[in-house]
């Protein structure tokens, strides 16, 4: 059985087709497809489990960054410094709500010694 993953309302459609189009095996069920829309994150964890898929949110992605920035001890304006833009780049790429590029996430990853993993289990 492959790995299927619901994909979060506010996760950027771009991201899920740059993870399609490198590993065709995944399977994402986007949030309109699934139902999901609008509804609160317990919620949506109980649909993905019962489901069988392991949830992709923007929230866990933009947290995830924010704690290796303060691992990192790296500022938003040195992180952007690092990533050639501007603070209020920054600040997007950290709010759950704003859509990011992979090519971004990737970046901003590598700048902070962690890397995005797309692994079929």
């Amino acid at each position: 059985m492959r790995t299927q993953f619901p994909a979060d309302e506010n996760l950027r459609r771009a991201i899920v087709l740059g993870v399609r189009r490198r590993e065709p095996g995944v399977s994402f069920v986007e949030a309109v497809q699934a139902g999901t829309v609008g509804k609160q994150d317990p919620a949506v964890l109980r649909i993905a489990a019962r489901e069988n898929r392991i949830l992709v949110s923007k929230e866990v992605v933009a947290w995830q960054l924010g704690q290796a920035m303060k691992k990192k001890r790296v500022s938003k304006s040195r992180m952007a410094a690092l990533l050639k833009t501007s603070r209020t780049q920054v600040d997007r790429l950290l709010d759950p709500k704003n859509d990011i590029t992979l090519s971004s996430l990737l970046r901003a990853a590598a700048l902070l010694g962690r890397r995005v993993i797309v692994e079929l289990v």
